[in-house]
């Protein structure tokens, strides 16, 4: 009886053993799946709340007491928005979405319907405008939207202001004691360098990739652009991107905001690959087109020749040269000096490497930067 006990008390240990192990792996596959969640929703891109501003936005100075005369003395061209009607207003602030020429203005702390359309007038010279756009008639915008997010308490409610541009402004927010007033300027008639930097490729896009695939070129050309944004932002001339996040930006649209800035300069930054299998070419190319005949002194050929030298002095990597490329849509189509800066190939173990670390970011970054400050001072 005793060794059948023994027995009977072994089996069921055993099962309770199983059972007890049973539990534990499925109780910690939760727990890691849980992680997995929280690390996935940790990398998702935060949206800013109505709170935040972006670099874009300016928020209204409202101690400046500014005129309408003081407005008119910095452009005949503007939006007034009268205070009449409105009410006390909490915060006034401006965005500049300069890739699709929208501006947009927010009121916070409005009465809900306080603004329409009729509230908007369009100063245009001597034209005046209001009301719904026509956008064959109207010489200064292409759309008017008003949003209008009704919230229980009145202290609470948001109305936006969204206005597509014929073309593109460099907008300015004044409050007068009679009106809020949005101040357009033409970005040539604000600034005496224009520059358009163009981070390649960007959400689908993804680019070109290392061997394993891990790594794309699309982050990284961003990461020198950010890098290179640090720079640029201590000059005094006015630079724009084509993007500062991971979203897709078409070819199209990177060459139009060159184009219609009438931009001193556009650099597209981007990394190379060899064929599949060649892991051999490495270095640093700049690329340039002998189609479009600026009617600048810096030519675009120039403008490559000037970016890797700078490269080359900053870096201490392998300067394969200029290349002339004429079946390039950003090439082909820009109307103002350009450039493509092949940064580096991924397809090579030690180019990789360069660019992974951030330092050898900084030293490609800087050597941009110094180009594009060379090239300004040659035009």
């Amino acid at each position: 009886m005793e060794i059948k006990e023994w027995r009977s008390l072994a089996i069921q240990s055993m099962a309770l053993f199983f059972v007890v192990f049973s539990c534990c792996v499925c109780f910690e596959g939760r727990i890691q799946g849980k992680t997995e969640t929280t690390v996935l929703a940790e990398k998702k891109t935060p949206q800013p709340s109505p709170d935040q501003k972006t670099e874009e936005e300016t928020e209204v100075q409202k101690a400046e007491n500014v005129t309408k005369s003081e407005v008119e003395d910095r452009s005949d061209t503007y939006i007034r928005i009268p205070k009449e009607g409105i009410g006390q207003v909490s915060e006034v602030y401006i965005q500049n979405e300069y890739m699709e020429s929208k501006i947009q203005v927010t009121f916070r702390g409005i009465a809900a319907g306080s603004l329409t359309k009729d509230s908007v007038l369009r100063i245009h010279g001597f034209q005046v405008s209001k009301g719904k756009v026509n956008a064959r008639e109207d010489s200064l915008l292409n759309k008017l939207v008003i949003n209008d997010q009704k919230n229980e308490s009145a202290e609470k409610n948001i109305i936006q202001v969204e206005m597509v541009t014929d073309r593109l402004y460099e907008p300015a927010l004044f409050e007068a004691e009679d009106a809020y007033y949005i101040s357009l300027v033409e970005p040539k008639n604000e600034y005496d360098k224009i520059v358009v930097v163009d981070a390649g490729h960007g959400g689908m896009d993804e680019g070109t990739s290392s061997k394993d695939g891990r790594h794309v070129e699309k982050d990284y050309t961003l990461l020198v652009v950010k890098q290179l944004q640090g720079l640029l932002e201590k000059e005094d001339i006015k630079v724009y991107y084509t993007r500062m996040e991971d979203k897709e930006v078409s070819k199209k649209d990177r060459v139009k905001l060159a184009n219609r800035l009438n931009a001193d300069v556009l650099v597209s930054v981007h990394c190379n690959a060899s064929s599949v299998g060649d892991s051999t070419a490495y270095g640093m190319e700049t690329l340039y087109s002998k189609k479009k005949k600026t009617k600048e002194e810096l030519t675009n050929k120039r403008l490559a020749q000037v970016m890797l030298n700078k490269l080359g002095e900053e870096t201490g990597l392998r300067m394969r040269g200029i290349i002339c490329r004429e079946n390039l849509y950003l090439l082909n189509h820009a109307e103002v000096p350009t450039v493509i800066v092949e940064i580096a190939y991924m397809s090579n173990k030690k180019d990789l490497n360069y660019i992974m670390k951030e330092s050898g970011r900084q030293k490609i970054a800087k050597g941009i930067y110094e180009g594009i400050m060379q090239a300004l001072e040659e035009k």
